[in-house]
């Protein structure tokens, strides 16, 4: 059965002329209830007490929000919903996911997880694949491992080593307490970057710095800082069996 929203182009009375028509609904015991045309849709308009809501299947079955309806959702019942969907036309209702949301390998948990089905690598990429940065408060981890190998660097030349274990001697040191930190937290320790006095009151050379995309001071770069110590640490190093070595050749001379 055939129901056509049409016209002929004249008067038919053998009912045997070309109907001009917009659309049509089809309803088959084969093919199911089938909609064709530019005007064709599906239409909730809501409860009776209810004023401009509901939703409508538009031609090609997606779904829009009438007037003010905010949200439409799939589950159950309202109390229990599997996803709900913001289809205000101002876009400020969220899209929400009440269970575990899978997209093939990677899952967002309700127990505040990430997880990776086969076990792999989690990256932050942009369009390109190219690794952006990530920001925290406090991150805890069991290791941790760096973009290390040549084939992902150019530029590479040796490093001065004199410099960077002076740039990190240079480092003011101070212990503090974040403004948000109640009498529970401890007691921190770290260099700061001195972003309120004119005359700056703690030292913190600007190669330690990390900026965001914009070029915004964000924090200390504690990557460039853990090398510069250990620039540090092979200054001293190298410095000590200098010594040694004259300590050994002076003990020589005085034993003859």
């Amino acid at each position: 059965m055939t129901l056509t929203d049409g016209y002929t182009a004249a008067s038919d009375n053998t009912f045997s002329s070309g109907v001009t028509a917009t659309g049509s609904v089809s309803l088959s015991s084969v093919y199911g209830i089938n909609l064709y045309g530019n005007t064709q849709t599906i239409t909730f308009n809501g409860r009776i007490t209810d004023t401009n809501k509901g939703i409508t299947f538009t031609t090609y079955g997606n779904i829009k929000s009438n007037g003010n309806q905010g949200t439409w959702y799939v589950g159950y019942s309202n109390d229990s919903q599997t996803a709900n969907f913001g289809i205000d036309s101002a876009g400020s209702n969220p899209i929400k996911f009440n269970r575990d949301l899978w997209v093939r390998n990677m899952g967002l948990s309700r127990a505040h997880q990430v997880r990776s089905k086969d076990g792999g690598g989690i990256y932050f990429t942009d369009d390109d694949s190219n690794r952006v940065n990530t920001y925290h408060k406090n991150i805890y981890y069991s290791g941790s491992s760096s973009k290390s190998l040549l084939s992902e660097k150019t530029n590479v030349e040796a490093a001065d080593i004199n410099y960077w274990s002076s740039l990190a001697m240079s480092i003011d040191l101070a212990t503090y307490n974040y403004d948000t930190d109640d009498y529970t937290d401890p007691l921190r320790l770290s260099g700061i970057i001195d972003d309120v006095n004119a005359t700056k009151e703690w030292a913190l050379p600007e190669a330690f710095y990390a900026r965001d995309e914009d070029g915004n001071i964000v924090g200390i770069d504690n990557g460039v800082l853990l090398n510069a110590v250990l620039a540090l640490s092979q200054e001293q190093a190298k410095q000590i069996d200098e010594l040694n070595t004259n300590v050994l050749a002076m003990e020589a001379k005085i034993n003859g």
